[in-house]
């Protein structure tokens, strides 16, 4: 679709017996953050993609509800 997608991962150390390895694994499983557009069209895209679930929907002032955004660097302060 052309659209960037994200996902935070996080990095463990793993010890078997006296053997330890790195990892870096999805700090949120099952989530990936895309960034697009607020505009139903492009959206559309977003959820017709294979393996899409469902979405994080944030309830606006006036009572509608669309999908939860962040701001553009917001993801990356937090992880």
């Amino acid at each position: 679709l052309g659209l960037t997608a994200y996902v935070p991962t996080e990095t463990l150390e793993r010890t078997r017996g006296h053997k330890a390895t790195v990892i870096r694994q999805p700090a949120l499983r099952g989530y990936v953050f895309v960034e697009c557009e607020p505009d139903p069209d492009e959206w559309a895209k977003v959820r017709a993609l294979e393996g899409f679930c469902s979405s994080i929907w944030a309830t606006l002032p006036d009572g509608t509800r669309q999908p939860a955004t962040m701001a553009p660097n917001a993801l990356a302060e937090v992880f």
